[in-house]
């Protein structure tokens, strides 16, 4: 089956570009679909009018096989706009010609109504205004067919007894089935989406941790100096004829706290470096997620003159994924520290309250609030008021995205004196 679904998306994308934008993607694949289904829908219309001699309905069919084959062909050949308005126009074309010779109530006119909606599918929210222009004119037609009446470019054709049904159970089947295909596309580009936008988490993540490099590896030299320092005194001492060996406890203490801080650093920098898109989901307090976030900012936070606290209820639970609320605690931390440059005063509060259900995750500084003109689109993707280089403007939507994911939500406090984020996240419930 997953063979199957693959080679279908294959053949709907074949011959688009690569770097096609995802609506317009997904816009052609169910605008291919359709003229495929279309054209496998007259071409049995020619069959069936043929067989039952139905003329001019056969040269009617054919002229609209004849269009959509030719839209087919545009499209193929990246002329897209054009082959899409000609497979809207050939199925009007076919509607209008078979409604003039057969008459209304013989199920042709059931045509009409997936013509109307169609072009609501296959064109992007973008181009809305042609679908719309398509839809309306498509109406225009049929009411001009009700007033002026049909058989105004051929003589009545008799058709059998049981055509109206046929058409009307194969505009039913064929609109469904359009609506499904539709739904199981927008399915595959979501998860596309949700891939690309755990690629992006990744690299943010990365870049994150490159831009923390020099506290980093200042936070890991202290302890390599520490071990220097007492694996060099013991050498020293062990050459000494009248040296005391209970000296040697403490130092091996004082050396396996510094490996375990090591330790820790690293382990923290391992996991927040994982691209954990696709990690099971776990159960973890706040505490935990706090825990990575100080192993990679304290030297930053130091550094930077910044006082961290951390208050309320850390170990309440949550289920999740502990890597993906680090990383955003880490982006908000950051976001803060770039903040508050310049200020006098610089503190960075993190204070976490739960009411049993909902657990709210405050991240609040020293700053004065964000303007209200910014406040609005700060939450837009590559929106950043960063100088160039300093940001790409993904580290806030994405971890909003995050964090709505797991049924949660991210959003700026504007009733906040000073500038805070809220993180809320369900509590797991035992």
């Amino acid at each position: 089956m997953p063979n199957l679904k693959n080679k279908l998306i294959e053949f709907l994308s074949r011959g688009l570009p690569p770097k096609m934008e995802g609506r317009k993607k997904l816009a052609m694949q169910l605008a291919f679909f359709d003229g495929w289904s279309s054209l496998v829908t007259v071409g049995f219309y020619i069959l069936y009018s043929f067989y039952f001699k139905l003329e001019p309905l056969t040269y009617y069919h054919m002229i609209s096989f004849s269009l959509m084959g030719l839209a087919l062909y545009l499209m193929r050949t990246h002329r897209y706009d054009s082959g899409r308005a000609l497979m809207q126009f050939s199925g009007t074309f076919e509607i209008f010609m078979a409604v003039d010779a057969v008459g209304f109530r013989h199920g042709y006119e059931y045509y009409y109504f997936t013509n109307i909606v169609i072009p609501f599918l296959v064109f992007t929210t973008s181009e809305h205004k042609k679908a719309t222009l398509l839809s309306i004119g498509t109406g225009v037609i049929i009411l001009l067919q009700h007033l002026v009446g049909t058989n105004l470019f051929s003589q009545g054709v008799a058709v059998p007894v049981m055509d109206g049904t046929l058409a009307f159970v194969i505009v039913v089947i064929f609109t469904i089935f359009i609506f499904a295909v539709a739904r199981w596309l927008m399915w595959q580009a979501q998860e596309e989406i949700e891939k690309q936008q755990s690629e992006l988490v990744h690299s943010s993540n990365i870049m994150a941790l490159g831009e923390m490099a020099g506290g980093i590896a200042h936070e890991i030299q202290n302890p390599l100096q520490i071990l220097s320092i007492n694996v060099e005194y013991l050498q020293r001492k062990m050459n000494e004829t009248n040296w005391h060996v209970d000296e040697v406890p403490k130092r091996m203490m004082t050396m396996e706290r510094t490996i375990e801080r090591m330790s820790k650093i690293v382990r923290s920098l391992r996991n927040l470096s994982r691209n954990v898109g696709n990690d099971p989901l776990e159960v973890f307090t706040v505490n935990e997620a706090l825990d990575d976030v100080m192993s990679v900012c304290e030297q930053k936070l130091k550094d930077a003159g910044i006082i961290f606290k951390v208050s309320g209820e850390q170990q309440v639970e949550i289920q999740g994924q502990v890597v993906q609320l680090s990383q955003v605690l880490i982006n908000l931390i950051n976001n803060s520290v770039d903040a508050m440059t310049g200020l006098e005063e610089k503190w960075i509060l993190v204070d976490v309250r739960s009411d049993g259900l909902m657990v709210q995750i405050g991240v609040m500084d020293a700053g004065r609030g964000i303007p209200n003109e910014i406040a609005r689109d700060i939450m837009k993707p590559f929106y950043t008021t960063k100088h160039a280089g300093k940001g790409t403007g993904l580290g806030l939507s994405i971890s909003q995205g995050m964090i709505e994911k797991k049924g949660g939500s991210l959003y700026y406090d504007s009733r906040s004196i000073h500038t805070r984020f809220v993180i809320e996240l369900p509590v797991h419930l035992k």
